[in-house]
């Protein structure tokens, strides 16, 4: 028996929400699953940067490329009349619409689940859109047939908020080939390279890792950081401010922007070390690439970061400088350390691939639409 499958992804343009679905496409056997269509909605920039299928009809609409606003009217208008008893609806990018057999969804952001990590942008547009989208998440999580969450921990903070989710799965996200780096050497040669990819944004720190940086530049370790990544809200004026506060701030702390995906390796492998401090995070990408190229962690002890980076990092309060100036300390201080936790990192990330990511969610939706 073969279904079709429509694969909502009208609110994915970029980050780690593309990385997943261009992955999932590209090592997706559908047809082993009992899917012989696979009909996918995207905005046209999306599509293009999806691999095309024999099994895989894309579709766009001139409201996918406009507003939220168009996007609703395109889920009301062009969506659901498409659907029907037979279809099974994923939305990769948390959501639920009625008309389908069955929808499955996933848990892609845990900040508006977060009342804390929310209110940093209290009584802001951001804020008032944060808390639209915890209501419609949370009604997600209740009314969809499936749930696929990245892992323990993202899955433990939604069912707490809810009257209990039903069916679901944990599908972590694969990784990269090209990530994949065994490391030879620890050592540094006169300057300690730190470097942090993420998005810049109020709940990832940037700022209070750079004046941590700073600080301990002043007391002669000769130690820099270079942050890569496009920024949000206010975050990158509280960067340049911290930044300005030291005489030499823009010669330790380099803030490079958004970087594209094909060049990020090369930053991986030429550092030294690497440093998260994110207080919120559903999975972590960039951690896991890091992982991967062998590099010595230092990371946040907040949200879901544990549940990948496990005994293989050192951890600090990201609020806190003294305790991010002494997890930096630790590994600028300790090659064996360095060394050991890197490789121990390296060997974790392995267990990290996107064909098994594939086969996980494929297999879930099969067992979703035909039980």
């Amino acid at each position: 028996m073969m279904s079709s499958l429509v694969i909502d992804a009208s609110n994915i343009i970029s980050g780690g929400g593309l990385t997943h679905l261009k992955e999932l496409i590209k090592h997706a056997e559908p047809r082993e699953y009992g899917f012989d269509q696979v009909i996918l909605w995207a905005p046209d920039k999306t599509l293009d940067q999806v691999s095309n299928n024999t099994w895989l009809e894309k579709r766009t609409h001139k409201y996918l490329n406009k507003g939220y606003f168009y996007r609703f009217l395109w889920k009301q208008l062009v969506l659901k009349p498409s659907l029907n008893n037979d279809t099974l609806l994923f939305i990769p990018g948390t959501g639920y619409s009625s008309g389908a057999g069955k929808v499955v969804t996933m848990c892609r952001n845990l900040l508006p689940l977060d009342l804390d990590e929310l209110d940093r942008y209290k009584y802001k547009w951001h804020w008032f859109r944060l808390k639209l989208l915890r209501y419609l998440h949370l009604r997600a999580f209740q009314k969809a047939d499936g749930v696929i969450f990245l892992n323990e921990y993202c899955y433990s903070n939604a069912n707490k908020l809810t009257e209990g989710i039903g069916n679901y799965e944990i599908i972590p996200h694969g990784l990269n080939n090209e990530f994949r780096f065994y490391r030879e050497n620890y050592a540094f040669e006169v300057n300690f390279n730190l470097l942090y990819v993420s998005t810049l944004d109020l709940y990832k720190h940037q700022w209070i890792i750079a004046e941590a940086v700073l600080e301990l530049r002043e007391q002669g370790y000769p130690i820099s950081l270079t942050l890569i990544g496009e920024a949000y809200g206010m975050s990158d004026k509280k960067l340049r401010k911290t930044i300005n506060k030291f005489e030499k701030g823009s010669q330790y702390v380099n803030w490079l922007g958004k970087i594209s995906y094909d060049k990020l390796n090369k930053y991986y492998r030429e550092s030294d070390a690497f440093i998260y401090g994110s207080t919120c995070e559903t999975f972590g990408m960039t951690l896991l690439e890091a992982m991967a190229a062998s590099l010595p962690i230092a990371c946040s002890n907040k949200s879901s970061m544990r549940n990948m980076l496990k005994d293989a990092g050192i951890y600090f309060d990201p609020e806190d400088i003294q305790s991010i100036k002494k997890a930096i300390l630790q590994l600028f201080n300790d090659q064996k350390l360095r060394s050991e936790i890197g490789r121990k990192s390296h060997d974790l990330a392995s267990n990290y691939c996107w064909e098994k990511t594939a086969a996980k969610t494929f297999q879930y939706l099969s067992e979703i639409t035909f039980t």
